[in-house]
């Protein structure tokens, strides 16, 4: 309950999902990602969205989600998990994907830490449990 209390606006008429977005000029909305995946890192607030779109088109990566991993100097890092074909090289894809990241995305939004997994934890219907990744590589 108080969750859920907290997803009402002021008035207790307007509901948020926590989705953030913005509209252009034709008036089409555009979903950036969610407000609670939001990862701050160095005061920057980075939406995972942009960054997991350009884990998709690196080469040979066959599925890639970014997460934020606490920092003691940053509050956040920007990290990936992707998944790579059984016959590729790990130190050279870790490699590639960052060399990827960072023309497609720019420096900032690139992930400092790569990490390979065999499967991204999702649902039966494919939603992704970022929450998950994060847990796996904090242990907590």
């Amino acid at each position: 309950p108080e969750k859920t209390a907290t997803t009402y606006d002021e008035s207790g008429d307007w509901y948020t999902v926590g989705d953030r977005g913005h509209i252009d000029a034709d008036g089409y909305l555009y979903l950036s990602g969610r407000t609670a995946e939001c990862i701050n890192s160095g005061g920057v607030n980075i939406y995972p969205a942009r960054i997991d779109e350009a884990l998709a088109a690196a080469p040979d990566v066959i599925d890639g989600a970014a997460f934020g991993l606490p920092d003691d100097d940053l509050g956040e890092i920007v990290a990936a998990a992707i998944v790579i074909p059984e016959d590729a090289d790990p130190d050279a894809m870790i490699t590639s994907t960052i060399d990827h990241c960072r023309e497609a995305v720019g420096s900032q939004l690139t992930p400092k830490r790569v990490f390979i997994v065999n499967e991204l934890p999702r649902s039966d219907a494919g939603k992704l449990y970022r929450s998950r990744l994060v847990q796996q590589f904090t242990g907590s």
